[in-house]
Order: structure tokens, then C-alpha cells, then sequence
């Protein structure tokens, strides 16, 4: 099922092939195109093209592993590492509550 459309959001349709479609332009775009989307403070929410799961978090990750990648030190490595913490800390919690609860 597909969550439903804010209003005033664009909606990117990703193929299995990886290239992405904005409904609304009616056109192929790339990660570059999503990333002047962010900064243009533009909302828009990336699905997967045959099944409607979310991918939006998973893209703005891929866009700023691309800034990344590009040299760009956008995040200090000790932000990163207390992020990581964070994320395995909340899991274990999440996974003892699980647990617990057979």
C-alpha cells in the first residue's frame, strides 16, 4: 500500500533499472536533480516503482554519501560514529522488546 501524497509534494517513481521519474514533471531525473530539489526546500517522496515501498529515507542518505563521496566532509566522523551508536542501541532495544514479548 502506498502512503498516502502530502499536499504540494512531488512524488519520484524508482524503477528496478534505478532510474527515477517525477509524476508530477513527467521526466526522468537523477540523484542531482533530487539533491537542488532539497536545497530548493522542494518536498518530494521517492517510491519504489513496482511494489509503492518508501524509499525517501534511503535516498537522501545515497545523496548525502554522494556529497560524501565527493569530497565534501559534510559530517564529522565522531557524528557519525554516535549516529551508528544510536541506530544499534535503539535496534537492541527494539529486539529485546520483540523477544521478550514471545
Amino acid at each position: 500500500m502506498m502512503p498516502k501524497q502530502a499536499a504540494n509534494q512531488v512524488v519520484i517513481r524508482k524503477y528496478a533499472n534505478r532510474r527515477l521519474y517525477d509524476t508530477n514533471a513527467s521526466r526522468y531525473v537523477t540523484i542531482d536533480d533530487l539533491k537542488l530539489m532539497v536545497k530548493n526546500s522542494l518536498d518530494f517522496r521517492v517510491v519504489d516503482a513496482k511494489n509503492g515501498q518508501d524509499l525517501t529515507r534511503f535516498t537522501l542518505v545515497q545523496i548525502i554519501l554522494g556529497i560524501e563521496s565527493e569530497g565534501h566532509k559534510l559530517l564529522p566522523i565522531g557524528v557519525l560514529q554516535q549516529l551508528i551508536r544510536f541506530m544499534v542501541t535503539r535496534w537492541n532495544r527494539f529486539y529485546r522488546a520483540i523477544s521478550n514479548g514471545r
